[in-house]
């Protein structure tokens, strides 16, 4: 998979978090009770926007094993900093203004995206669980902080299902990429296997769905291999009919990253007749960039070899055909045939293959 141009750990941004909370402070938007660093959400007039959240109808704890906790002001205040946890003693903890102690679970989020984004980004992605509380607080305390949009685009992606349901690390049915590996899988196939669903539908998962993901995605590098070796290259595309194709890949791809379709526009090119062979590559590069299926990756086979008088046979067919003496060119088809070679004719050339 395509590593992340910045990998960061949240115990290496303490200061940061401890920055942003006292920014928070300074704003007037907390307050300190039993120990800890309350974020106070009657101190901004829009919390939980992102999720349309109706305040007024929200219970105190969503899990039934989860206590309310009596120092808040209001039961969706939520905790900046932690001196005082009533998980006890904790493994790691740090200095700082209000006491030793260590940050909340939202506080995180927003200063080490600050700090390597700014204090606005274009696009937050996450799962549709995260809406409700952990993006929406995320949402108030970067806004409270900044007094300005933190994100422009989130985009949260549905539940991957397997047989009996949602999928989680809690029940023991995670998938991982060493246990695809280990039962004969490419990476790739999962990664076609998720771009055949719309990433705000849930996703039902089986072995038999991969494989069928894995015999598309062969069927695509199989035709990407094969306009290689028909001595397609990358050009700048002119004609309409290929500008049209790419037009309509960006119109699906624009529209709520619509990959099902998308992904029907790459099988459209590899099929249409009427682009060039160096159009359909240079299609296939292009939406590949989106894909990340590594189709630029893709090398045209070794050129076989053949026999002398096999290759004196189809040079001697070639110029039959210039001539347009086509019952010559049928002639050496056939002979060619006898001996055990395919003669396929292209846009680019005549070439041999041998028979299975």
């Amino acid at each position: 998979m395509i590593r992340p141009s910045t990998v960061c750990k949240a115990t290496d941004h303490i200061q940061q978090m401890i920055a942003l909370i006292k920014r928070l402070e300074e704003g007037g938007h907390t307050y300190i009770s039993g120990g800890n660093v309350y974020f106070s959400i009657d101190s901004i007039p829009d919390y939980g926007k992102l999720a349309r959240l109706d305040l007024e109808s929200l219970r105190t704890a969503v899990r039934e094993d989860v206590e309310a906790d009596d120092n808040k002001r209001n039961s969706k205040d939520f905790v900046l900093w932690f001196t005082n946890s009533k998980h006890g003693e904790q493994a790691m903890m740090w200095p700082s203004p209000w006491g030793r102690g260590f940050p909340g679970w939202h506080i995180e989020c927003s200063a080490m995206s600050m700090h390597y984004l700014g204090e606005s980004f274009d696009i937050h992605c996450g799962g549709i669980d995260a809406i409700p509380v952990h993006h929406t607080n995320e949402i108030a305390q970067s806004e409270a902080a900044t007094g300005k949009p933190w994100v422009k685009y989130w985009m949260h992606g549905e539940f991957l299902l397997d047989e009996t349901g949602k999928m989680s690390k809690s029940k023991g049915e995670f998938l991982t990429l060493s246990l695809l590996k280990s039962k004969g899988f490419d990476p790739m196939d999962y990664r076609y296997f998720c771009l055949g669903g719309h990433y705000r539908s849930q996703l039902k998962f089986n072995f038999d769905s991969l494989s069928t993901a894995r015999t598309a995605r062969t069927n695509v590098y199989d035709r990407v291999q094969n306009l290689l070796k028909d001595g397609a290259k990358q050009v700048t595309l002119a004609s309409e009919h290929a500008l049209s194709s790419q037009r309509a890949f960006m119109e699906h791809i624009q529209n709520d990253l619509n990959t099902p379709r998308a992904l029907a526009d790459l099988w459209g090119v590899l099929k249409d007749d009427r682009l060039s062979s160096d159009e359909k590559y240079s299609l296939v590069l292009l939406f590949d960039q989106v894909f990340g299926l590594r189709l630029s990756s893709i090398t045209a086979p070794e050129k076989e070899t053949f026999p002398p008088e096999a290759e004196a046979l189809l040079l001697k067919r070639v110029q039959a055909k210039k001539e347009k003496n086509w019952a010559l060119a049928d002639s050496l088809r056939s002979e060619l045939d006898a001996m055990g070679y395919l003669v396929k004719d292209t846009p680019s050339g005549s070439s041999l293959e041998k028979k299975m």
